[in-house]
């Protein structure tokens, strides 16, 4: 028994730090993934894909928004589209900040969108309204607005 016990020590230790820091890794691996399969879609122009993604109570609406204002083009305009980093947002969830860099006639512009994910047990699903998008500031100080007053706005129009 004495042979065994350095192995049951390690043994011993690997369960506890797979307890304490297991579901934690659990979560940050499928936000990633979550996320990257939101954005393949997006890539893609599949936004029935992008829909799947956000919360269920949002989805008829972000249907409608994608439906109104995304041009049937717009993926072929999409030069890159990469998650850039992530952040625990204040209200129970983790932002995803996103970066954009699109093609229009000769122009590049870059956009930044800091979109609200929320956990719900299982797997992690896109606050469409409470997200955030920006143009790209160069200066580090970056006026954030909400999708859901953006899009206000663009109803009015």
């Amino acid at each position: 028994m004495q042979r065994f016990a350095p192995l049951l020590a390690v043994i011993g230790l690997l369960l506890i730090l797979a307890l304490m820091y297991g579901p934690q890794a659990y979560r940050n691996w499928t936000f990633q993934r979550d996320v990257e399969t939101m954005l393949a879609a997006a890539r893609s122009g599949n936004t029935a894909g992008m829909v799947a993604n956000v919360d269920p109570g949002q989805q008829a609406e972000a249907k409608r928004i994608f439906d109104a204002y995304l041009p049937a083009d717009y993926a072929q305009r999409i030069d890159r589209l990469t998650l850039s980093g992530g952040e625990d947002g204040a209200r129970s969830g983790r932002y995803a900040l996103v970066t954009c860099r699109m093609s229009e006639s000769s122009n590049v512009v870059i956009y930044q969108g800091k979109l609200l994910w929320k956990w719900n047990g299982k797997h992690w699903t896109w606050d469409f309204g409470a997200s955030q998008a920006a143009p790209l500031s160069l200066s580090g100080d970056t006026q954030w607005y909400k999708l859901s007053d953006i899009l206000e706005e663009a109803r009015a129009y």
